[in-house]
């Protein structure tokens, strides 16, 4: 119970259990020890007791803490490791060490301390082995902190030897990218062309997990997607139910163009959703026919029983609707009457259900809406346009339906004399592309539908560039391969 036999009993167990068992017994071992040793809390202050211990004794601290449940005596101890590490961080010079100290630290401590462990393990990166650069990755999760110069020294590595990571490393380092809101595109398409051009190893579930992994990320692996549909048209009845929900939101909300294999592909998924009919909540079935009228595919029979009075008083039941179900009703609603597919009249729209869907909370982008009235004047932009109660525009172009200059014009603004402007933030794209993803496809496919043009501006492009760059960028937009109209002001 002295603090000395404290420190000799830490020691000597320290070396035993490294010697002999490795750490994860010596954690399992110190932390019982721990548990059942009040006088570690009691005798003298934590603070004086630790600083008898060194950097590989506080390595062992630091794990036995992770895996601690949280309690008083706990958070006196990670409140004591923080401060000590503000002095013993230039000790440190082992990459498992430093790892364990940054993921005992915890979320809640200090931004400066986060920065100096982080700064500590950029630079011991040159050292790292491959498992090192994996596990950095969860390390910083572990600690909430996005460092991009040391995420961005070990997805180069990770990449450059993806070949040598099991699946759950590489799974993991997807996942704590997620967590910290890190998007590496060389990471991510090495990642993705190495599942790819090993395909064959991995079974369906593997796939999907890193598919639906992928799309957290809004990232498109366009060729593991299509390799992925290729088996699915073979085996599309080696699919569970699960399975197939998590393919119908990837492929959907990816918008991922399967271009001949199109046909085929949405085929075989709707066999499927069909053979599982019987066993679906009607909370799956409208999921499935959600994703499905994002691909612009109507099946008739998943409809018909979606449609059905019993299937949506079970979906609108008071006190169990959400706005996510009821704006997914609005949406399916509004592609059975725009897109007009063919079915039964039974099926063209939803029966009325006083579904009300709130309009978007936006506002027209001020800077857009300044520089296409530079373009085209005043008189033929209308800002802030709501069409259907739900795709908000920021701003519409109204052009003649013919002038007198040019046939070549004449007969764009003829075919396209309203111009649908529509600015989208960075999350409406898949990563590193202008590719549209998610709700912003159905809307862009809707406006066509009401006789627009639609002009897509990525904000996040757009607001890098100089006013008189902007302006060159939205000509170019809105007017491809034509003359900017004589009734707008000269730009220069």
């Amino acid at each position: 119970g002295t603090q000395n036999d404290l420190g000799e009993s830490f020691t000597e167990l320290t070396a035993v259990t490294e010697r002999d068992q490795g750490l994860n017994f010596k954690v399992h071992v110190f932390m019982k020890y721990l548990l059942n040793c009040p006088c570690f809390f009691s005798v003298c202050p934590i603070q004086e007791r630790l600083n008898q211990f060194d950097i590989r004794s506080l390595s062992v601290l630091a794990s036995c803490i992770r895996e601690m449940e949280n309690s008083r005596n706990v958070q006196a101890l990670r409140e004591a490791l923080r401060l000590l590490l503000k002095d013993r961080i230039p000790e440190i010079q082992n990459v498992l060490v430093l790892q364990s100290m940054m993921r005992a630290v915890g979320k809640n401590s200090p931004i400066l301390l986060k920065n100096e462990l982080a700064t500590k393990a950029l630079s011991l990166a040159d050292g790292f082995s491959p498992p090192n650069t994996q596990y950095m990755f969860s390390s910083l999760a572990a600690m909430g902190l996005n460092f991009k110069p040391l995420l961005d020294v070990c997805s180069k590595k990770i990449a450059e030897n993806v070949h040598e990571f099991p699946f759950n490393r590489l799974l993991s380092v997807l996942k704590s990218c997620h967590e910290l809101h890190y998007r590496n595109y060389t990471l991510f398409s090495s990642i993705s062309e190495y599942m790819a051009n090993t395909f064959d190893m991995w079974s369906n579930k593997q796939v999907i997990l890193f598919l639906v992994t992928f799309e957290n990320l809004l990232f498109r692996p366009v060729v593991l997607l299509d390799a992925f549909a290729e088996r699915i048209i073979q085996k599309s009845e080696s699919l569970t139910l699960k399975d197939l929900l998590s393919v119908l939101k990837v492929f959907s909300l990816l918008n991922h163009d399967l271009k001949e294999k199109k046909t085929q592909f949405l085929a075989s998924v709707t066999m499927v959703l069909e053979s599982y009919l019987p066993k679906m909540s009607p909370t799956d079935l409208l999921k499935a026919i959600h994703c499905l009228g994002l691909l612009e595919h109507f099946p008739q029979t998943p409809l018909e029983k979606l449609l059905q009075k019993d299937t949506l008083d079970q979906l609108l039941e008071k006190g169990k609707q959400s706005d996510k179900i009821q704006r997914w009703l609005h949406t399916l609603d509004l592609c059975l009457r725009l897109d007009k597919p063919q079915l039964p009249p039974s099926l063209t729209s939803i029966p009325d259900l006083h579904i009300s869907v709130p309009a978007p909370a936006v506002t027209a982008n001020q800077e857009v809406l300044s520089a296409v009235r530079s373009i085209v004047g005043n008189d033929a932009v209308q800002d802030s346009v709501l069409e259907q109660s739900i795709y908000f525009i920021d701003c519409v172009i109204t052009l003649p339906h013919q002038t007198e200059e040019t046939c070549g014009v004449s007969l764009f603004f003829v075919l396209y004399f309203r111009i649908a402007v529509v600015c989208a933030p960075h999350t409406s794209f898949c990563f590193g592309t202008t590719h549209p993803r998610a709700s912003l496809v159905i809307k862009l496919r809707h406006l066509e539908k009401l006789g627009y043009k639609p002009v897509l501006v990525p904000v996040l492009e757009l607001n890098s560039k100089t006013e008189e760059e902007k302006i060159k960028m939205l000509q170019k937009l809105i007017f491809p391969a034509q003359e900017i109209p004589n009734n707008s002001p000269e730009t220069e």
